[in-house]
Formats: C-alpha cells, structure tokens, sequence
C-alpha cells in the first residue's frame, strides 16, 4: 500500500468540546474489506485508518473510499489554561492500519495546522439569538419601534414591583426582559434530522435541543392613556401572532423558516401597576410570555457542528440506505 496524503480537511475549525465530523480528502486510505452477505447483524469491519488531531485519536473513523474519510474530531488536545484555554490549531494525521490495528510504518500522512479549537463565537449569530432578534423586531414592527431588550440594571431586593427595572431614555417604551430558557422533553424529537447534501447524500444531525422562551414584557408611559392605548396595542399584537416564524438563515432565505408557538399564560396577562407615592410620574404595566418548542440546532459560530454522520441514498428496492458512511 503506498503512503497516504491528505488534501483537506473540511471543516477545518469546531469547538474545544470535540465530537465535530470532519471529512479528510486525499489518496491512498486503506479501505476495509466488506464481510460477505449474511442473515441477521454483521460485525463491524476491522478498521484499517486512524486519525488523530493534534496526536489524540478519533474514536470514529469511517473510510469510504482510498480517497475519502469521515473522522470525529475529538476534544482539544491543547492545554485548557491561560492563556488560550484549549484554542489553537492542531494537526490532523492519517495512519494506515496493519491486521492488528497497529500503524503501518512509513504509511502517514500528516497536515501541520489543518484543524482549529475554537470555543464558542458569542459574538456571532446563532440560533437562540436569531430568535430573540425576531421577537424584538416583531413588536417593532407591530406594536412600538422603541422596543428594547434588558436585564436588571441595578441591584433591587424587590424585584417582583418591577421598579429600578430599567432605565428607559425615551418614552413611550416597551421593555422585554430575559429570556428565560427552560428544556422542554416533551417537545423533544429523538429522531436525528436528515439533511439533503450532495451527490445523493445526506447528513444526519443529532436532535436538536428544544426549549421554551419566557420574557417578561413592560410598558412604560408618563401619562395613562398613552399608557392604556399601549397596553391595548400589546394585547392585540397576542390576538393577531399566534406563532412566529424565524428565517432558518438570513444568508440564504431560500432554506425556509421555522414557527414557534406564541402564548400567553392567563397570569402573564399584562396588567397596570400601581406607581408608589414619591416614585415619580412613570406608570407602567407588565405580563409575560412564552415561545414554546424553540431548537437549537448549532452552537454561536460554527456550522453543522452537531452533525453525527452521513449516508447515501440508492434506489434499490426503492429504499434509502447507508452505504457505510455512518461514524455512530
């Protein structure tokens, strides 16, 4: 067998926890020798390719061909403290196995630098924040162009009277606080998701995380009826928006969206609250909501990272089959 190359590695980045399915191209794998057909469960062929990442092996190798692979990146094999706390580039090293699963000497191929550990982009879009985006820009559009998201600014032993909330500049406003995040089993599809890729392929993705969004919604005026009128636009907005649909990916609107179920619990109702003597003239109402059935499907910065594995679909007998691609 001759010695193998690599020619990429694709992709070529994922996150410091691992399990990242990377293709590695290049020539001269060892493929495996298919058992012959039989009855019943057939035994895993005998590997003939290791992969390592930085010099730690990939527990999933799958060889499709002398000149493609699928490996599962394993956690960062970088030093998990300061400064750089597991990030950095790392080399990707492909070994021809002999009968016993022992490297093949003279049969490795090595690429300096071929795979970066990167933790989790919070800067970037994901997800989660494409949600939240969508619901702020919803009551933009409906209801109040200052609607504004916020926490609590400032320490308040009394949270429930929603004073010292927020500091809101301009009134009227319409402050969404949160979201909180609570996984949601019931909602949960434990079927993979199967994406068409191509040459008749597909990527199977591990189900998604499913959770619902609760926010906290507040109106706040200096007079009552601007106020009243307010809170009257926000309980029609509920009326019109039973659900809300989210853009998969905003570069490429042709992928579709997803919609997500839009409730109001009867006690988050929204309803005027009282404004204590001496505060100020502010008033204000609040109530809450719920997103329900919200997937997450990536994490912030990283594209396809919970793929688990491919196949191809063949039309014999009409049936789709995996051809052996799966890494498990």
């Amino acid at each position: 067998m001759a010695t193998p190359t690599i020619t990429t590695v694709s992709p070529s980045s994922g996150p410091t926890g691992g399990r990242t399915l990377v293709e590695v191209t290049g020539t001269n794998f060892k493929t495996p020798t298919l058992p012959p057909e039989q009855w019943g469960p057939a035994s895993a062929p005998t590997p003939t390719v290791a992969v390592t990442f930085g010099g730690v092996a990939s527990e999933y190798v799958a060889v499709v061909s002398s000149t493609r692979l699928f490996a599962r990146a394993p956690g960062t094999p970088l030093e998990k403290r300061k400064p750089a706390f597991g990030e950095g580039a790392v080399a990707v090293a492909v070994s021809n196995l002999d009968a016993g699963g022992v490297p093949v000497p003279g049969e490795t191929a090595t690429r300096a630098a071929a795979f970066t550990y990167r933790r989790p982009q919070l800067q970037a879009e994901a997800d989660f924040t494409r949600v939240v985006r969508a619901v702020i820009r919803e009551f933009r559009t409906q209801v109040l162009p200052n609607t504004i998201l916020a926490q609590h600014t400032d320490y308040d032993p009394a949270v429930s009277d929603e004073i010292n909330l927020v500091d809101v500049a301009q009134l009227p406003a319409l402050v969404l606080a949160g979201p909180s995040l609570a996984e949601v089993r019931d909602y949960a599809n434990p079927v993979p998701l199967e994406v068409a890729s191509t040459n008749a392929e597909f990527v199977v993705h591990q189900a998604p995380r499913v959770a619902d969004l609760g926010f906290r919604i507040i109106g706040v005026s200096d007079t009552l009826d601007e106020l009243l009128n307010l809170l009257a636009a926000v309980q029609d907005f509920f009326a019109r928006n039973t659900d809300l649909a989210v853009v998969r990916d905003e570069a490429n609107p042709s992928g579709g969206s997803v919609r997500y179920e839009v409730e109001m619990p009867l006690a988050g109702v929204p309803s005027v609250r009282p404004t204590p003597p001496g505060q100020s003239n502010i008033r204000s109402f609040a109530g809450s909501f719920v997103l329900r059935g919200c997937l997450f499907e990536s994490l912030a910065g990283f594209v396809d990272d919970k793929a688990s594995s491919r196949g191809r679909q063949t039309a014999e007998d009409d049936t789709a089959l995996d051809v052996g691609i799966s890494t498990g």
